[in-house]
């Protein structure tokens, strides 16, 4: 079972809190979702938006991790818990899409910030160097 340590006397801190875990599919990736909650077993309930899903879910986090080891994400938002919590389940069901509306759009909205994807920006601006100097390589 995948799981988060923390002590009984901090459950109510995790809340909002941002958590992540490597892509099994792309290592240098990460996927990111918020806890919600716990289920009847106390396991950590995580909102997220997967591609695996298609749309913004409700998992638990061992299901949110596929194997993988999550951890917390260090990120001290503005918003109250509740607040960032009630933002992520209005959008419960809304479609992933892989430019426009993936779990870091997902989680940054959530907590109030700019929906963007760093990760996205990075990669494609990698692709466009790397195409680049493949055409100079060719041209000579």
């Amino acid at each position: 079972m995948n799981s988060i340590a923390f002590a009984s006397s901090q459950a109510v801190s995790v809340l909002g809190r941002v958590v992540r875990v490597r892509t099994p599919w792309f290592p240098l990736i990460w996927h990111y979702g918020i806890v919600v909650g716990w289920n009847g077993r106390g396991e950590l309930l995580i909102i997220h938006c997967s591609m695996r899903l298609g749309v913004v879910a409700i998992e638990t986090i061992t299901e949110f991790a596929q194997e993988g080891q999550t951890e917390y994400y260090n990120f001290n938002g503005e918003l109250p818990a509740w607040e960032a919590i009630a933002r992520a389940e209005s959008r419960l069901g809304t479609p992933w899409h892989a430019t426009d509306f993936n779990c870091e759009h997902f989680w940054r909205e959530a907590h109030g910030l700019e929906p963007e994807s760093p990760q996205l920006q990075l990669t494609v601006a990698s692709a466009a160097l790397g195409l680049m100097w493949l055409l100079s390589r060719n041209s000579n």
